[in-house]
């Protein structure tokens, strides 16, 4: 398993990799309680709390998948879009509201945040 720079993994997250390498990107956010299977996560990607990415999934760069989502099995998710549903979808690109989280507003707190508890001992 690779997990890229900057990656925030949230309380609860299953990370499983099977018979495969999994590899997760850089600047990535894993929400609460994801249980995640794929074998490529890219870079500036978000998957929202309790979502399920199921086996020999690939997700594109900046991609949204929705909380609560279920990706089946082999989706391949090209890069920019966004993923909602049970069973997810691809429902479009990702917009210019959702891209401010992707483009690093999100992980920049808590890489702030890491460097204050790093400085404090915490």
């Amino acid at each position: 398993m690779k997990i890229g720079e900057n990656t925030h993994i949230e309380d609860n997250v299953v990370l499983h990799g099977g018979f495969t390498p999994m590899t997760i990107g850089d600047n990535v956010i894993i929400g609460h309680s994801a249980m995640v299977h794929a074998e490529k996560v890219g870079d500036n990607v978000l998957i929202g709390m309790g979502a399920t990415v199921l086996h020999n999934v690939e997700i594109g760069d900046r991609c949204i998948i929705a909380g609560g989502a279920v990706v089946l099995d082999g989706m391949k998710i090209p890069s920019e879009s966004f993923v909602a549903g049970v069973p997810a979808q691809i429902k479009g690109k990702v917009s210019q509201k959702q891209s401010v989280w992707i483009d690093g507003a999100a992980t920049l707190g808590y890489a702030e945040l890491a460097k204050v508890y790093k400085e404090e001992k915490l």
